[in-house]
């Protein structure tokens, strides 16, 4: 069920179909909002906790055109969002909360259906409001220029009897949902807000960096695998496991030359893995977007982490900074095999692997040129298991680095 985030608030139901359709998204893999594992080019608004898209290559859910919310006899609710292509409106999309509020789903609604052909032509028209010139955005800017993020007043529609379903005319049965669940699906259905924080018994959720590092380097439930990692880093080939919200390791998982599928993170906090004599001695652009990965899953999003042990006896953790929408920036593998190629030409002109400074640096310009600096926390866990923390400027440049007590 959905509650207002405050007590005496308002619920918006179509901010919460939105942020939880991303979230679906994010969790399944699918791409319902165009939004995440896309083609589209996106943006945060960060003050206004939304995405924008930026450069449009596929249809995508344009949150700000919609219907207003319809609350059906039996208590349903339900609302319309526009499927944008190019600023033309190429499908509508249903969002329909059933089952006193405990199952949402969506779909397309069919095109050949009455309650399509009636109002295509008014999301249009919104469409035309929002992208258009004349409007004023927010921030007292043109509305569609760069990435400012206008708000427009609901399309009003004619309410059928039953959310409009498929291939039909507003008959009486329950439309069919493409995808959708209960609540566990979306994770906190009665907090739509696409934040939250770790349960109480995560011996991770510690908020200052130095404290949440110190626990998971020092967990002395992943002593034994920590050494199989520290071991294997210097025969060749990776090795890695992952780690429960209660600090309980995964068995090993056997990787690659160069890398190690964590595979379904459901359940886990982060993950461990150790890299070569032949590899690069600091987390790769792979690495960093499994941490992504991690901070997508449920309750992670202020304790996700990664952690590498490497030949040289360096042994860094990472720890996810950023907020939800941070959490969602997705990369192709295209993408992460260019990083690493750029990763591997700066560590050979710069020889960064040399010393640890380098290393540091090279993963700093690897952070900017991937758009997360700010978003991540890198941390050194020395010999004598003190904690040192990485510090990286706005620029992408060091700060002396800051010694954990």
């Amino acid at each position: 069920m959905f509650v207002p985030k405050h007590a005496g608030q308002q619920i918006d139901y179509t901010k919460g179909f939105a942020a939880l359709m991303l979230r679906y998204d994010s969790l399944r893999g699918t791409n319902l909002s165009g939004k995440v594992n896309t083609l589209n080019r996106t943006a945060k608004i960060k003050a206004l906790n939304a995405i924008t898209v930026t450069e449009n290559n596929e249809p995508y859910v344009e949150f700000r055109i919609h219907s207003q919310t319809v609350t059906a006899k039996n208590g349903d609710k339900w609302a319309v969002f526009a499927k944008v292509l190019n600023n033309k409106v190429e499908d509508l999309k249903l969002a329909l909360l059933s089952k006193n509020e405990t199952y949402l789903g969506y779909r397309d609604i069919d095109r050949k259906s009455s309650f399509y052909k009636q109002h295509i032509p008014l999301f249009q028209k919104a469409a035309d409001e929002l992208f258009g010139k004349s409007h004023t955005s927010l921030f007292n800017k043109t509305c569609g220029q760069d990435e400012e993020y206008c708000e427009i007043e609901p399309v009003i529609i004619t309410i059928p009897k039953t959310p409009p379903n498929e291939g039909g005319d507003n008959g009486e049965q329950e439309p069919p949902v493409d995808q959708g669940g209960g609540c566990s699906i979306y994770l906190e259905c009665d907090n739509p807000d696409p934040g939250g924080g770790g349960p109480a018994d995560n011996p991770f959720e510690p908020q200052n960096p130095c404290e949440k590092a110190k626990a998971i380097v020092n967990n002395p439930k992943i002593a034994n695998q920590l050494q199989e990692l520290k071991n294997q880093s210097q025969v060749g080939g990776e090795k890695g496991f992952k780690v429960g919200k209660d600090g309980a390791p995964s068995s090993i998982i056997n990787g690659g030359p160069h890398n190690v599928n964590f595979g379904d993170k459901m359940g886990y906090a982060g993950g461990y893995h150790n890299h070569t004599p032949t590899g690069i001695s600091m987390f790769s652009p792979q690495d960093i977007d499994e941490l992504l990965s991690f901070a997508r899953q449920p309750d992670n999003l202020s304790t996700a982490f990664m952690g590498m042990v490497a030949t040289n006896g360096n042994h860094y953790v990472i720890t996810f900074t950023g907020d939800y929408n941070d959490a969602l920036k997705t990369f192709s593998q295209e993408q992460i095999d260019l990083f690493y190629e750029n990763m591997q030409t700066r560590n050979s002109l710069y020889r960064s692997s040399d010393s640890t400074d380098g290393l540091e640096k090279l993963f700093a310009k690897t952070l900017k040129e991937m758009g997360l600096l700010g978003k991540i926390q890198l941390q050194k866990a020395e010999a004598n298991g003190e904690i040192k923390s990485i510090n990286i400027n706005a620029d992408g440049t060091l700060s002396p680095s800051t010694q954990c007590n």
